[in-house]
């Protein structure tokens, strides 16, 4: 999930349950305390969750860091989550940083 995290965790954790895939990827800034903002960082679930903090905290850093979680774990294809209005945007940044089958 692009960052930065809002209500669109609850439709991801949707789509987790669905089983589209066994891990989910948050997009989180990194508070004052040195802790990830996203509340879903630090909860437990039937499935893995990896947060991360892009550098730059850019489309384009969420797409590298995409990229390096894929080469990491070995992923093929991404489900790309994004407000409505930046889809467009999204889907041509990832698709340059990305070598998989980025949606």
């Amino acid at each position: 999930m692009l960052g930065p995290p809002d209500q669109r965790i609850g439709y991801a954790e949707q789509l987790m349950q669905q089983g589209y895939s066994p891990t989910i990827a948050v997009s989180s800034p990194i508070g004052k305390d040195g802790k990830f903002e996203a509340g879903i960082c630090t909860a437990q679930r039937p499935y893995r969750i990896i947060c991360f903090n892009p550098d730059p905290f850019t489309t384009q850093g969420e797409a590298r860091e995409l990229k390096n979680l894929s080469d990491q774990y070995g992923w093929k294809s991404a489900n790309v989550l994004t407000a409505q209005f930046h889809v467009t945007r999204a889907r041509v940044i990832v698709s340059r940083c990305y070598g998989g089958t980025c949606t």
